[in-house]
């Protein structure tokens, strides 16, 4: 079925505008069929993402919220939980609209799908954000603990973890609020199926309150977090490897002349403490490398975000209700699946990095319990 711009609905601010906005480089059937790969994919990983997170936050309460970056762990884990249901919703409302849409509309929801689709992907921003944030924090506090382990490491307490946290979620409600106050699912006549339903509906001002609240929420939100997440992978990637040296210098040291082994002995404690102050103990090189793999999943996952914005910028017609709003869409179809990924993945990171997660991991003790029966 066939949306062409010429269609006599009229003008308005429902879903029927926004499916006849088009271009003739991709139609709307075609996007429908694209997206309907893409939704089946996210629907997978989101699935697999609400099992792996719940295993996280029982996973980290068994371990004991004792200090503010094992707190932080478990807020993070219930935040990517909210994230990874809204997107398994959103493929839900999907595959609701593909049945409307391959029956023509002849079989219909007293809910619009479609619109729930739209207004989801709008929604699932909230708690992407915030995990994003969060993640910033997390990797921010370890930089930290390692440039000034005295200073910073009793300073991450519960208390300022949950603080952290809070504000995270007040800057990403506060960056998009605004936005998403534009739209709604209101009960109105839909003349695809001749009747009334609560279908999508926008407001007239959208479009300003888009252009007003972008800078916050396009451009500096997504770009300054990018910044501060890479600045504390090189830093702690930085510090890997100076440990790592650090930890082949014995053996150049033993392989030494004996007036160096003389000269060395002569200042034992200068280089006891240089050693110290740069040889991490094994658990807090898996603790960084934890870290820095978490920090390259954000920064991938949250890159195609960027691109997207700057895309908008240097094309005006690529948006939402513009030009090209089916090659929009269906991009911000591949940019959910990168953030879904991202909320998704970390039972993997922490099952490969954290032997203390390994240990108390009811996976693991099921695993156990079934190997004594």
């Amino acid at each position: 079925m066939e949306y062409s711009q010429n269609s006599s609905w009229g003008y308005n601010n429902s879903t029927e505008s926004i499916i006849k906005t088009g271009s003739d480089v991709l139609t709307f059937h075609q996007f429908v069929m694209f997206e309907g790969i893409l939704n089946a994919a996210r629907a997978v990983i989101s699935l697999l993402g609400i099992f792996g997170n719940t295993i996280n936050i029982l996973t980290y309460i068994s371990m004991g919220n004792k200090d503010g970056f094992s707190l932080s762990m478990t807020l993070l884990a219930g935040i990517e939980l909210v994230h990874v249901i809204v997107i398994f919703m959103r493929s839900v409302a999907y595959g609701l609209f593909i049945v409307e849409y391959s029956t023509q509309f002849v079989t219909w929801f007293p809910v619009e799908p479609f619109g729930l689709y739209l207004y989801f992907g709008h929604v699932a921003r909230l708690p992407y954000t915030t995990v994003v944030l969060t993640t910033m924090f997390l990797s921010f506090a370890r930089c930290m603990c390692l440039s000034r382990p005295l200073q910073f490491k009793s300073m991450f307490t519960v208390s300022k973890s949950i603080c952290v946290t809070f504000l995270a979620i007040i800057i990403s409600v506060g960056s998009y609020t605004p936005l998403l106050m534009t739209m709604s699912m209101e009960l109105q006549y839909d003349s695809r199926i001749n009747s009334t339903r609560v279908i999508f509906w926008v407001t007239a001002g959208r479009e300003q309150v888009r252009i007003i609240t972008w800078i916050a929420r396009n451009a500096t939100l997504p770009v300054s977090t990018q910044v501060v997440i890479v600045c504390c992978v090189l830093h702690m990637s930085k510090k890997l490897q100076r440990s790592l040296n650090f930890r082949l210098y014995p053996q150049g040291f033993s392989q030494s002349t004996k007036a160096t082994v003389l000269t060395r002995l002569k200042t034992p404690k200068l280089a006891s403490d240089k050693t110290k102050a740069n040889v991490l103990t094994g658990k807090e090189r898996r603790v960084i490398q934890q870290m820095v793999v978490m920090c390259i999943v954000v920064i991938v996952c949250d890159l195609p975000e960027i691109l997207i914005s700057l895309a908008s910028v240097l094309e005006p017609t690529f948006g939402f209700r513009k030009s090209l709003n089916n090659i929009y869409l269906a991009v911000i179809g591949v940019n959910h699946v990168f953030q879904v990924v991202n909320t998704s993945i970390n039972i993997i990171i922490y099952w490969n990095y954290s032997s203390r997660y390994r240990h108390n991991c009811c996976l693991s003790k099921l695993y156990v319990l079934d190997t004594r029966h």
